[in-house]
């Protein structure tokens, strides 16, 4: 799926529930916001979005009473391409980079924007090539974002910089003649959306991330309640497990260190 197929599933499912009067509310966070409200840091959900366009970094999430998934039910399935049908009562999850999610029995939604997150995982050479092309998005939409503004020149050098330190990171890997050698990638900007979801009997589940699109369902006639992300509390101090300063105060402790763009990459 990409995002006009996004676009078009979302289309299909407002039109479809405004066709048999289904009761919905939306909640549509773009990076855009951002810049709208930079004191915040981490953007805003919009309750009443003009004009949704799915781009990376967005997120719509719909909800609706819990007899609704019956309606909409065959316009979920025809865009469920993987795994078993979607069935009343399932929740479902998409294992793909654009996508949707569906869950159901929701009686309150929390809704999380962490910003700064100093988030990691481990790769191998496969697992980076596959992520390549989508960081390098995530690279080239922080440059555009920076103010004062940079011209493409200025972006063009930093992304051929940023292509450089990444075959570098690729032939350390290769080097280690294993193919499930592994180095972590930490990304140093942008936000984390994560959500708790509460069913009637107050158990929640584990904080964690969502797809582009997310379709929830209650527990009655009534919406789901959501309770929209707070913002940061400015007196908070920063982190301080700095890579950049460990590897400064001791380069013999890594294997492997590099920093380009918005991502630290390493071996420790």
């Amino acid at each position: 799926m990409d995002y006009p197929d996004l676009q078009l599933f979302a289309k299909e499912i407002l039109k479809e529930a405004t066709k048999l009067n289904i009761l919905s509310r939306l909640y549509w966070y773009s990076p855009k916001s951002r810049k709208l409200k930079p004191a915040s840091k981490i953007g805003y959900y919009e309750t009443n979005p003009q004009g949704i366009h799915f781009a990376h970094g967005c997120k719509l999430i719909i909800v609706f009473p819990r007899l609704a998934f019956n309606s909409l039910e065959p316009i979920i399935n025809q865009y469920s391409t993987h795994g078993p049908q979607i069935s009343y009562r399932d929740d479902y999850r998409c294992k793909d980079g654009i996508g949707f999610d569906v869950y159901q029995r929701v009686h309150e939604l929390k809704l999380f924007i962490e910003p700064d997150m100093h988030s990691s995982e481990k790769f191998t050479i496969e697992g980076m090539l596959k992520k390549g092309e989508y960081w390098a998005e995530c690279q080239r939409k922080a440059l555009n974002e920076v103010e004062p503004s940079l011209s493409e020149q200025q972006i063009s050098l930093v992304m051929k910089d940023v292509a450089v330190s990444f075959k570098q990171a690729l032939a350390y890997l290769r080097a280690q003649n294993d193919s499930q050698a592994q180095i972590r990638v930490r990304r140093l900007s942008g936000v984390r959306h994560r959500m708790v979801r509460v069913d009637l009997a107050e158990d929640q589940s584990k904080k964690m991330g969502f797809s582009d699109l997310v379709l929830v369902f209650g527990t009655s006639l009534k919406l789901p309640h959501v309770l929209l992300p707070k913002q940061p509390d400015p007196t908070r101090k920063p982190r301080t497990d700095s890579k950049a300063e460990q590897y400064k105060a001791n380069p013999s402790s890594f294997k492997y260190y590099d920093k380009f763009g918005i991502f630290e990459v390493y071996d420790d």
